[in-house]
């Protein structure tokens, strides 16, 4: 048996967050969540299809997996329910990623608590003052509904809309399930979206 180690305050001490809303980002909408398989196969190809060609060495850099997964279900996703970006809205990508193993030095798995950071995509952002006044006004475009935002996690937090959650799945010998909540509207048009199945299968 393992037992678990308690001390993230010691790491992280407690800070003051008056002022933070949980409920950013849920919804009252009607939400749909779909179940994607994509096997070993068509993750290695969506691999290959995002490989950056552009770098200076020998071979183009591979994304990683969920990189490369998050990228088709982002750009599927805008097109079959925006058919182009509106330029009124700030479109956004966040990752749960796990601080355990790139703290220095790595923290062991039995370390107790949720020891997570989220990175923020954001396609053209802007640099110096430009990238602060946009994590500014991140909070009050999303109340008001002028952001279009996908939180890719490892875990289940509905009601939130737009929310995809990858784990491994079994018996596809290294393939990935993604597990899609999307409004009911939007959920219709994507999981007919030709280009997404010819990667997946809808299950």
């Amino acid at each position: 048996m393992v037992c678990p180690q308690f001390g993230l305050a010691n790491l992280f001490p407690p800070i003051n967050l008056s002022g933070f809303n949980p409920s950013t980002g849920m919804t009252k909408e009607k939400i749909l969540t779909k179940r994607f398989v994509f096997s070993a196969s068509s993750v290695a190809a969506l691999r290959e299809k995002y490989a950056d060609q552009s770098t200076t060495e020998d071979l183009p850099r591979r994304p990683t997996c969920i990189e490369a997964l998050s990228a088709l279900i982002w750009s599927r996703f805008v097109a079959v329910t925006h058919g182009m970006a509106d330029p009124k809205k700030i479109y956004t990508i966040l990752h749960a990623v796990n601080l355990r193993t790139r703290m220095d030095p790595p923290l062991p798995e039995n370390y107790s608590g949720n020891i997570i950071w989220f990175t923020i995509t954001r396609p053209c952002i802007d640099e110096g003052i430009k990238h602060l006044n946009f994590l500014k006004e991140r909070a009050e475009r999303v109340t008001k509904g002028e952001m279009e935002s996908f939180r890719f996690t490892s875990f289940c937090s509905l009601p939130f809309k737009n929310l995809v959650i990858f784990i491994d799945s079994s018996g596809t010998n290294g393939g990935i399930e993604a597990w899609i909540n999307l409004v009911e509207e939007d959920m219709d048009k994507f999981q007919g979206d030709e280009e997404l199945l010819s990667f997946v299968p809808l299950t």
